[in-house]
């Protein structure tokens, strides 16, 4: 809003373009001086989409960076593009954006369930209340089958509860720097 507005104003009498003109310029240069040297594909060619043609054919890039920007322009020049290509370009590039944002979050998510778990050992208490509940049904049904059924499922929640207490009693990422 402040650039639509300043280009809307008259320049005052000491302004210079060459030197505005020279600042963006050197910006864009100290931009593209701090990009890492790993960019993978879907990164260089978001880069070269951005930038004008007449930089791209004008302009030879140093060969340590940008090493796929120029194998990628050696290639022979692809047909245009159809409509559901270009959608699903889209869709696929906001589909790994959504992923590349959501994935530390979720891991954190996760951390501090553990934590909470840790803590207060939710999952013990519902299995052990599911145990004394089933275990109640099953003595008052006192069958073979009854007991089958009390063996098969005090069986895999003690195989629950120990592979929780397991995973519980890892030492996380965090912990190791303590």
């Amino acid at each position: 809003m402040n650039s639509g507005q300043e280009s809307k104003r008259s320049p005052s009498p000491d302004y210079d373009s060459a030197f505005e003109r020279s600042s963006y310029v050197t910006g864009v240069r100290y931009l593209l001086d701090g990009l890492p040297e790993d960019l993978d594909e879907s990164e260089v060619m978001f880069l070269q989409s951005s930038m004008p043609p007449t930089l791209i054919e004008s302009f030879d890039l140093p060969a340590s960076r940008n090493s796929r920007l120029r194998r990628s322009e050696q290639r022979e020049p692809q047909a245009p593009h159809n409509l559901i290509h270009r959608i699903m370009i889209c869709v696929l590039t906001y589909l790994e954006m959504c992923w590349n944002w959501t994935w530390p979050r979720a891991l954190f998510c996760l951390g501090e369930i553990m934590r909470v778990e840790r803590e207060h050992q939710v999952v013990k208490i519902v299995l052990n209340m599911t145990t004394t509940l089933f275990l109640a049904l099953c003595n008052m049904w006192d069958t073979f089958a009854g007991q089958a059924a009390s063996r098969v499922l005090r069986y895999g929640t003690e195989g629950v509860e120990g592979a929780f207490k397991e995973f519980g009693s890892r030492r996380g990422p965090r912990q190791r720097t303590r």
